[in-house]
């Protein structure tokens, strides 16, 4: 039989006298085929060098032992921040523990679904859908291909999900700053398209009613995440000496407002203390180093990761899992000293 450079499966299973579906089988180390055929179908594999096609397989087996994370966001926003990172890490980690590849789409719009429709993908991660992707996610569902998401979806009661407890997150650093005597506490919160962030304005209102502290809307904004934000929206803010404490959405936003307070002259944490929200690798090695909150951001890719595959292989899994969060207490935050900060008349 003469081969072409590259052996196919249609020539192992010819040279072995089986069917493709047989070989497909021992390739994916399947037990219903006798020990002898299985023994001849290797030999074959092993003498010829055969590595199947990821594509050719799916269509054998209905299953290409592919998961699609889809993070509906530029690929610079992402892969600048360490939040991000950490999550697809995790995600990695799980499912090349569990034979599976991992295929990363970039994507504001919906143009990889084809390529689901062909069933070359198993199943869908999405990472910190929004608002903005409702649309997406009805489509995604259109396609009844096992999907979990990475963050909460207010608007669906029915998806698999692995979310941040958020509130709590944004409680316990404000009930650090205000044990600490701080009333003029200001908040750079994340994108308003996210129900985290939501989640957080929540908590931050929380604590301030419960000690009678004034809302003020004028201390309040939605940031980006970025370092820029911080950085830009921080120096805004200090133009109010009232303030004696900043909360941030993010560590990266935390960093920037630290900077800007250094441009105009003032200390962390003698002039203002921060706090910020992540607890990334850096964040005990910045100067000061940064009191924060900790969410997992590894565990809860790992974790979605699991909760995929356990859906697509059969087992029993939650609807949704809720990740814990934890104050990280450093440097950055201190007792506040001076009397009790009132708003400078307009």
């Amino acid at each position: 039989m003469k081969f072409m450079e590259t052996i196919t499966i249609s020539q192992i299973a010819e040279l072995a006298g089986v069917s493709k579906t047989t070989v497909s089988r021992v390739l994916n180390k399947k037990p219903d085929v006798s020990a002898k055929t299985r023994e001849r179908i290797e030999a074959l594999i092993k003498q010829y060098d055969f590595s199947p096609n990821a594509f050719a397989s799916a269509i054998l087996t209905k299953k290409s032992n592919t998961i699609a994370l889809v993070i509906p966001y530029d690929e610079n926003y992402v892969l600048f921040n360490p939040y991000y990172t950490d999550m697809i890490r995790g995600v990695s980690n799980e499912i090349k523990k569990r034979g599976y590849y991992l295929l990363l789409v970039y994507s504001k719009s919906t143009d990889y679904l084809p390529a689901i429709r062909q069933k070359r993908v198993d199943g869908i991660i999405m990472l910190s859908p929004g608002s903005i992707h409702r649309k997406m996610i009805e489509e995604i569902l259109g396609l009844d291909v096992p999907f979990v998401s990475a963050a909460r979806t207010p608007s669906f009661t029915n998806i698999h999900s692995v979310v941040t407890n958020d509130f709590k997150g944004a409680q316990l650093a404000i009930e650090h700053l205000v044990s600490l005597g701080h009333r003029r506490i200001a908040f750079i919160n994340g994108p308003s398209i996210l129900a985290s962030s939501t989640e957080r304005f929540r908590g931050y209102q929380d604590v301030l009613e419960k000690y009678g502290i004034p809302y003020d809307t004028s201390i309040v904004v939605n940031g980006d995440t970025s370092i820029e934000s911080g950085y830009k929206t921080a120096k805004k803010f200090l133009e109010d000496n009232s303030i004696s404490a900043l909360f941030t959405g993010s560590d990266l936003m935390a960093i920037g407002a630290i900077s800007a307070m250094n441009d105009l002259g003032k200390s962390v944490p003698g002039d203002v203390s921060v706090v910020g929200f992540d607890d990334m690798p850096f964040s005990a090695y910045m100067n000061p180093p940064l009191t924060t909150i900790r969410q997992h951001s590894f565990k809860k890719g790992l974790l979605a990761a699991r909760m995929l595959l356990d859906i697509i292989e059969g087992k029993d899994t939650k609807q949704r899992i809720e990740m814990p969060v934890e104050l990280v207490v450093r440097n950055s935050t201190r007792e506040y000293l001076g009397k009790p900060a009132k708003k400078p008349p307009k």
